[in-house]
């Protein structure tokens, strides 16, 4: 199922635990409004191929990671340059709000943090307009909310705008970002986070 969406679309995907996409899905920002629902890899692919074609807006929160597994069981079980790069392209193309937040802070932002006060997500529909809703709080306040492991209830300043609206940074963005100006991880003791490591599958 498609519609076409007017603004934003957001998107997320449920992952089995051999870490294999199970299903996938994308939602309209403005309404919650189904975009896109599908299956497996071949139906994240269809999704990266229907966001080309219409150029969505596309959010997600860890979407360079759901793409980099669709990218990585299709070359598994079916080989495809044209497909592998569709796949790539969206992925560097799309605004990913975890990874924006990580080459920000040098430091992940899990669903745990924004969601402590809400049920998790039970659908791959469900965890899209969880995503919709982050997405839309964020560029009208501004800023993302989150709760840190001691409890506390922080805000991450969303610094960059287009036409003066607050709004995040497409993954090709923060990349280039975070070889001019990375963050400072020299606080950190262990478990430094690569920032590199997400983006290498897309050379």
């Amino acid at each position: 199922m498609a519609s076409s969406p007017s603004s934003a679309v957001a998107m997320a995907a449920f992952v089995s635990d051999d870490e294999t996409i199970l299903n996938v899905a994308a939602v309209n920002c403005d309404d919650l409004s189904l975009a896109f629902e599908g299956a497996g890899f071949m139906g994240t692919l269809q999704l990266a191929q229907l966001a080309l074609e219409n150029k969505w807006k596309l959010v997600s929160f860890n979407g360079l990671n759901i793409f980099e597994r669709a990218f990585l069981e299709m070359t598994k079980s079916n080989p495809n340059i044209e497909h592998a790069a569709t796949l790539k392209s969206i992925a560097i193309l799309h605004n990913d709000m975890a990874f924006d937040f990580l080459i920000d802070n040098g430091y992940p932002l899990t669903w745990d943090m924004l969601l402590s006060e809400c049920d998790p997500p039970e659908t791959a529909v469900q965890a899209a307009q969880a995503v919709a809703a982050i997405f839309k709080a964020s560029t009208k306040t501004g800023c993302i909310k989150r709760t840190t492991m001691a409890g506390n209830t922080t805000y991450w300043p969303l610094i960059h705008f287009m036409n003066g609206i607050p709004h995040f940074r497409s993954v090709k963005s923060a990349s280039v970002m975070s070889k001019t100006y990375p963050p400072d991880q020299s606080w950190m003791t262990h478990d430094v986070p690569d920032l590199t490591t997400s983006t290498l599958w897309l050379k």
